[in-house]
């Protein structure tokens, strides 16, 4: 059942979705079939001439021959079909309002600090299939994720045009314009990428409006290929968007089923920002995984819970970037193209709102704001 337009704030560009991806492979297999069936015709009319002098030679080689190359062809189709290329995936993304293409499933990295783990966990993930991943200043790992983006590059898995690579500018680097430049230009060097394909500002703390112009000088630059936001409610993000020559391509915000923030999707979508969720599974904060009617829905789709919520927060046309550092999560995460939620199923999972309640991240409360300005990642 197609869900209510009212519910799909943010249409998406639909790459290749699992029932294309069978439709392909058995197309293929039509087409080795057909090359059969020919290969079987040229025998019957080179046949009547292969016991005569004159033609034996010439047309017994030449089918012979005409045999071993759609052999080979049926060979190179068979790989072809049953096994994905190196960096081939299934997925969807969304055009930002700069024309970029971004995948509407990421890797996020948020506290995995040790570089080993980070670097080997992003690898791990681009070889699944993942070409969005998402760092910050603040996480302390930029350089571990250009480390394993440069491996993945290197060993064939992807090129850089393949990847869409995120980072945030840190509270710290947001105090006036030249700061935020030094901020960005450390990014990159810690980094050692030449672009990000997407810069957020990280929260709506400190000089966020002389931190934004330096973002749009490095945009018109080229080393940030489309800037946004983290952390900006509604009041917020409009209040933003009515000032700023360049608007926020993405807002990356709280977005799970224990907190849905439709108002925050119907804002965003009025200025043609895409949403893009932290924490799409709750951050660890809720027990979505015990909850019966998620079990239920899961079990019908043969999914895990984990899947359903992260199913659900794309068909809102919400991006999502979740966590993992085990290879068998990390390969889970991105295998929710094969499925589709139905209207009645989308209700349920949204009725799990709490709103701004529980233990969930309060933005608006002084306390949280000091702690953000107090919170220094470097000298």
């Amino acid at each position: 059942m197609v869900i209510k337009k009212k519910k799909n704030y943010f249409p998406r560009n639909v790459g290749e979705n699992m029932k294309e991806k069978k439709d392909r492979i058995l197309f293929n297999y039509f087409i080795i079939g057909f090359e059969i069936f020919i290969f079987i015709c040229l025998e019957g009319m080179i046949y009547p001439v292969r016991n005569t002098d004159e033609y034996y030679w010439g047309g017994y080689q030449y089918f012979s021959f005409i045999c071993l190359v759609l052999l080979i062809m049926i060979i190179y189709k068979i790989v072809q079909t049953i096994s994905l290329k190196k960096g081939d995936s299934i997925m969807e993304y969304v055009t930002l309002s700069n024309g970029l293409k971004m995948p509407m499933v990421g890797f996020g990295v948020f506290r995995v600090p040790d570089k080993k783990e980070c670097e080997e966990s992003v690898y791990q993930a681009i070889k699944a299939g993942y070409r969005l991943i998402d760092t910050a200043a603040a996480y302390y790992n930029e350089d571990a994720v250009g480390t394993a983006v440069k491996k993945a590059i290197a060993e064939g898995i992807c090129t850089r045009e393949d990847l869409f690579i995120t980072s945030k500018l840190w509270v710290q680097d947001m105090m006036d314009y030249e700061s935020a430049k030094k901020g960005i230009c450390a990014s990159l060097e810690k980094s050692g990428l030449e672009y990000f394909d997407l810069y957020l500002l990280h929260q709506a703390c400190g000089d966020y409006f002389s931190a934004w112009r330096a973002m749009e000088d490095a945009y018109q630059e080229g080393i940030l290929k489309a800037i946004g936001v983290s952390n900006f409610y509604p009041n917020i993000l409009t209040n933003f968007c009515e000032i700023v020559k360049v608007k926020p391509v993405v807002n990356q915000v709280e977005l799970h089923p224990y907190y849905t923030q439709e108002k925050a999707l119907e804002t965003m979508k009025y200025y043609n920002v895409v949403p893009e969720a932290w924490a799409p599974l709750g951050g660890g904060r809720y027990n979505p995984f015990e909850d019966e009617m998620l079990k239920g829905i899961a079990a019908k789709y043969n999914k895990s819970v984990g899947q359903v919520i992260l199913r659900w927060n794309i068909q809102r046309g919400v991006i999502v970037i979740p966590k993992s550092t085990h290879v068998e999560r990390i390969k889970e995460n991105i295998d929710i193209f094969d499925f589709e939620l139905n209207e009645e199923e989308m209700k349920q999972i949204s009725s799990l709102d709490m709103g701004y309640s529980g233990s969930r991240a309060k933005h608006f409360e002084p306390d949280f704001v000091r702690m953000v300005l107090n919170n220094k990642i470097h000298d």
